[in-house]
């Protein structure tokens, strides 16, 4: 999340893919601990989320990733875990896990 930030801070703009961050910003894309391969991002225009497969290892495209009371509702049924940004920054998403605004 340091990364994306130090990113926009210098762009302008919030990442729209890990290879706006690497290696400028991080060495390599963080391996997810549930998956084979790295951390997933979702990005829009405005915000940016990044997420991790989950226990079950499949890729559901990080739901509720941009909707924190989405993910309440889907609660277990939700098996990508999407990463916060700590409260108080503004918006931003990514693959997988999420970070708000």
């Amino acid at each position: 999340m340091a990364a994306a930030r130090s990113f926009q801070l210098g762009e302008g703009r919030l990442p729209t893919s890990w290879d706006d961050l690497t290696p400028a910003h991080l060495p390599s894309v963080p391996d997810d601990p549930y998956g084979t391969g790295g951390l997933k991002m979702l990005a829009t225009p405005d915000r940016f989320a990044i997420y991790s497969v989950g226990e079950n290892g499949e890729d559901d495209g990080g739901k509720g990733a941009f909707d924190r009371e989405e993910r309440m509702q889907l609660g277990s049924g939700m098996d990508d875990i999407v990463l916060d940004r700590p409260a108080g920054h503004a918006a931003q998403s990514v693959s997988g896990s999420v970070v708000g605004a």
